[in-house]
């Protein structure tokens, strides 16, 4: 028959890369919530500010508390790992997961001298997420990405009044720059100007009002706090890094050469360039802005090396393909060249 439970070894908790001293098998709460504690990466080292772990649940990670029987007469503990939480808590955002190193076994011992069942226990680990709000800016302001910083929402037409600044991450004055402190709490959505006057979210062109959360929800291609805001037409971006062989290119605003105007949501392109999102290498241009100075076609390369002759006669090339476009071929319909009148 087989003899009483018992568990041997231990485990280890790991965060964001650092590991806790062996917890052994019988470790408390409180102990594995000390080992956690000593970790640099929930103090000085930790991504998110000093974190708070709690331990609820069983006493133990491994405890006796289910009953059997042996040859029908004796009565013996069962060991089962059972149910621990360890909550982390930190000041913003989630935090991340736990990583386990599992080295935790029960023993059964037998009636007969010097043989044991050992198997390994089952230890596994469930994350949950938290709840706090954790969005750019608050969603009380739009965010700046090529600086950065945060627009905070400010408005007082007398009717209407906000003004939103930095916070402490809990709704107080502080130095985040986040748009979490309400100096001025909103009564409504975000209002933009039309005109003369002053519509909540700018209007049904460009978004509404979700009246459970004075927050504007934008239509495509607005955004901002009160929807005035616009994207600009997305194309092959003519610089970034490249992904892969033959990988690269990737969609971006104006195409990485041209800003947006937001207003508008049409494209600056820089000098020479143009497409509705920058995407075109263009001609040359005179003094009287025409190209190829009135004296040819500007065509893309792919129709240039269609046109392409020798001593008048089509030599039958190919850049590219017309309906197919190759990584190797990727600027066949976006860089211009002047093909020239004949002297004829």
């Amino acid at each position: 028959g087989r003899g009483p439970s018992n568990c041997t070894g231990g485990f280890y908790l790991g965060y964001d890369g650092q590991f806790t001293s062996k917890i052994a098998w019988n470790a408390t709460k409180e102990y594995v919530e000390k080992a956690l504690s000593q970790l640099s990466t929930f103090n000085e080292d930790s991504d998110y500010g000093p974190l708070h772990v709690n331990v609820t649940g069983s006493n133990t990670v491994c405890n006796y508390d289910e009953k059997y029987y042996m040859n029908s007469t004796e009565e013996y503990d069962y060991l089962n790992a059972q149910n621990v939480t360890i909550d982390i808590r930190g000041r913003y955002g989630n935090v991340y997961n736990l990583t386990l190193l599992n080295s935790l076994w029960r023993v059964d011992s037998y009636t007969n001298p010097g043989y044991a069942y050992k198997e390994k226990v089952n230890l596994t680990l469930e994350a949950s997420k938290g709840t706090k709000e954790n969005a750019y800016c608050s969603e009380r302001g739009w965010c700046d990405f090529r600086t950065g910083t945060c627009m905070c929402n400010k408005l007082d037409t007398g009717s209407l009044q906000y003004d939103y600044k930095s916070s402490n991450g809990y709704g107080e004055p502080g130095t985040r720059g986040d748009c979490g402190y309400p100096s001025i709490e909103a009564r409504g959505c975000p209002a933009g100007r039309i005109g003369d006057k002053w519509v909540q979210c700018g209007g049904k062109d460009r978004g509404h009002c979700d009246n459970a959360t004075l927050i504007c929800q934008c239509n495509s291609n607005h955004y901002g706090a009160d929807c005035m805001l616009q994207t600009c037409p997305f194309g092959p971006s003519w610089w970034g890094e490249a992904r892969g062989s033959g990988q690269g290119h990737d969609l971006a605003e104006c195409s990485n050469m041209g800003e947006c105007e937001r207003n508008s949501g049409l494209c600056d392109c820089r000098e020479g360039f143009g497409g509705k999102a920058c995407e075109k290498l263009l001609c040359p241009v005179d003094g009287d802005a025409q190209y190829c100075s009135g004296h040819g076609l500007c065509l893309p390369m792919w129709r240039a090396a269609e046109e392409t002759t020798l001593s008048g006669e089509p030599r039958g090339l190919t850049y590219g393909a017309a309906t197919q476009q190759s990584p190797a071929t990727w600027d066949s319909r976006r860089i211009y060249t002047c093909h020239c009148d004949s002297r004829d």
